[in-house]
């Protein structure tokens, strides 16, 4: 029997079969829950052998509140405070925390604004609404495709993955000139050949620019090696490989992905993109796409969306859950696209 946790309901059945003398094997039957699962909850909350379902449901919610899962650790708080603290909102500050891999939601940063209130704090101050209580409307539900077809019902010539639209990677940047593809560069060999890293992403771009044949493609990557940068270099392999060098747009000034983000912004702005998709490594996109929404929010394109295609250079077990170095980078690379280059606030350190 799998383990679940016992609800206030129960407890009281709990209590009324123990007070009727049934065993505790039988009331786990009865309550429908494993025989262990009793024996804690009664070793848990007996007071001078008495059991109490009312004390014990409360104690239970209080346990699960203060529960390490359930806490936000206080260096992610006080990161929350220098950000609220420089106008962010918390729905922006809740998207790229989660995207970092630091979850948090908008909810637990209004309420934690609200009890900063109470205590006097001033933070509401930087809300841009006023701190006016948020009231959920009605909301019009989305229109019902008209003779939709289940995916269970797609033809088997899908399964072949031989016509255009049978790969997701087809359709993932829209239709209509609304999609671009931009590829971040990597560090040049010091004969200023390209690394097998940019190499790799350039073949994922390839694929990519083929299955999307208007998508604009921007190269960003300005570190100079032996007179060459990454953005020449990778037009020149994309248009060596057949690629219309119209549709490509060389940035060669970027020397760090704040750069990459913040350039490259500017061509996409300029170009009306609605949605681009970022391809780097696997243990780079999280960063990345980071600081691209927050670029946009300073440049344009307004409600440009991103996503990511990347290859695994690292074990997916290490690239699963972002580490403290990680985030440490992205949180200080999102200060410095937002435009605080210098600051110092623990756990962040500029040096």
């Amino acid at each position: 029997m799998s383990y679940q946790q016992l609800t206030e309901g129960k407890r009281y059945q709990i209590s009324t079969l123990l007070e009727l003398g049934i065993s505790i094997s039988e009331i786990a039957l009865k309550v429908k829950c494993h025989g262990a699962t009793v024996y804690r909850e009664l070793k848990r909350n007996r007071i001078h052998n008495q059991y109490c379902p009312k004390h014990a449901h409360a104690s239970s919610v209080s346990r699960r509140k203060t529960a390490h899962k359930y806490r936000i650790p206080v260096e992610r708080i006080e990161f929350v405070r220098l950000l609220i603290s420089i106008d962010w909102s918390p729905e922006q500050i809740a998207s790229v925390l989660t995207k970092a891999g630091a979850s948090i939601c908008q909810e637990w940063i209004y309420r934690y604004i609200a009890q900063d209130k109470r205590q006097g704090g001033k933070l509401y101050h930087h809300l841009r609404q006023g701190h006016k209580r948020y009231r959920k409307g009605l909301k019009e539900k989305a229109l019902t495709i008209k003779n939709a077809v289940s995916i269970d019902e797609r033809p088997s010539i899908v399964d072949n993955r031989e016509r255009f639209g049978d790969w997701e990677i087809d359709t993932v940047l829209g239709k209509h000139d609304t999609g671009a593809i931009v590829t971040l560069g990597y560090a040049l060999n010091p004969d200023g050949s390209m690394h097998p890293i940019l190499v790799e992403r350039l073949e994922t771009t390839l694929a990519m620019a083929k299955a999307n044949p208007d998508a604009l493609i921007v190269l960003t990557g300005g570190v100079p090696m032996n007179h060459k940068t990454e953005g020449k270099l990778m037009a020149d392999w994309l248009i060596e490989k057949g690629i219309n060098k119209n549709r490509i747009i060389e940035e060669n000034y970027a020397t760090s992905t704040v750069d990459n983000a913040l350039f490259s912004s500017y061509a996409l702005a300029r170009h009306h993109i609605k949605h681009a998709t970022i391809i780097s490594s696997a243990s780079h996109v999280r960063r990345g796409q980071t600081l691209f929404e927050i670029a946009s929010w300073q440049t344009g394109p307004q409600n440009i969306t991103f996503d990511t295609v990347s290859y695994p250079d690292k074990p997916l077990k290490e690239l699963a859950t972002p580490n403290d170095g990680e985030l440490l980078g992205i949180y200080r690379d999102a200060l410095r696209t937002y435009g605080m280059w210098s600051y110092r606030s623990y756990p962040l350190e500029s040096r």
